[in-house]
């Protein structure tokens, strides 16, 4: 690390106009909850899980009361592990299943999440309740998730499109059962968007107060100023949040630059990379 602080600083050392260091940080563990399913624990001891961060024991503790549960940490603190291992829990020791519906703001970040879901449903002993419901679903595989999927990843498109409109007939069992509202990366319904979104969210509301069921709703996300004020208006419900992040942090080094000389000096110097770091592929911006 030291020389490429050395290299950042005698490259572009006439546009740097300032630089701060922040030191490491060591992360804050708790043991695993004692009321963890046996399966569940297992499955995180073959992934080398024996302990929580403190932010999702707290998360935890949070939805097992239920709590509407806000959720705002750093990148790769594990969110996703906070989030779901209170709801596989109670799913994996319920006497009847209840339902959960995930959303996310693309196709392609639910697609990539499916895994990671596949995987700890594993442990719970239901890997064949999970479903992705939005545009690229085909046909069978839809009626198959009306029918009988108990986890189902979908978008606030499909969800206003695709499944409020049938909530009577298709869909009717599902949110009679619903339990759990997960909203990943709840920062992107903002402005305009936000505002059609959170009239979904408010119908969906009614239509579930119909069915009889009251979901939770639990959100996350890594970038947001005012997390408190923001899920209150997106969802009309009061939540508790959790912002104390107690995964661990690397020591991190910021350089400010001047961006409009930056572009000339990468040029310049760009055969200098390519010598000092051969491993790199550096490409003209």
């Amino acid at each position: 690390m030291q020389a490429i602080h050395q290299f950042i600083k005698s490259v572009f050392h006439s546009e740097i106009r300032a630089n701060i260091k922040y030191d490491a940080s060591d992360g804050s563990l708790c043991d695993l909850p004692k009321c963890l399913d046996p399966n569940l624990v297992e499955g995180l001891k073959q992934q080398n899980i024996y302990q929580l961060y403190a932010h999702q024991l707290e998360a935890f503790t949070s939805i097992s009361e239920n709590r509407h549960t806000c959720l705002v940490s750093s990148t790769a603190s594990g969110k996703t592990l906070s989030f779901f291992l209170p709801v596989f829990n109670e799913y994996a020791q319920a006497k009847s299943p209840f339902t959960t519906l995930l959303l996310y703001p693309t196709k392609a970040l639910s697609r990539d999440q499916e895994n990671t879901f596949g995987n700890l449903m594993h442990y719970a002993g239901k890997s064949d309740k999970l479903g992705t419901f939005d545009g690229d679903t085909p046909r069978e595989e839809r009626h198959r998730i009306q029918k009988s999927a108990d986890f189902i990843i979908t978008n606030p498109d499909m969800l206003h499109g695709g499944i409020l409109p049938n909530h009577n007939r298709r869909w009717k069992s599902f949110l009679s059962r619903l339990r759990y509202i997960i909203i990943d990366e709840v920062h992107t319904y903002r402005g305009a968007f936000g505002s059609h979104v959170s009239n979904v969210f408010r119908r969906l509301d009614r239509i579930c107060k119909i069915h009889g069921s009251q979901p939770i709703y639990i959100c996350s996300s890594a970038t947001i100023g005012n997390p408190g004020d923001h899920v209150r208006a997106l969802f009309h419900h009061e939540f508790n949040l959790i912002e104390k992040d107690g995964a661990p942090r690397p020591g991190r080094y910021f350089y400010f630059v001047n961006h409009q000389s930056i572009r000339v000096t990468v040029l310049h110097n760009i055969e200098r990379v390519q010598k000092q770091y051969p491993f790199h592929s550096c490409a003209k911006p």
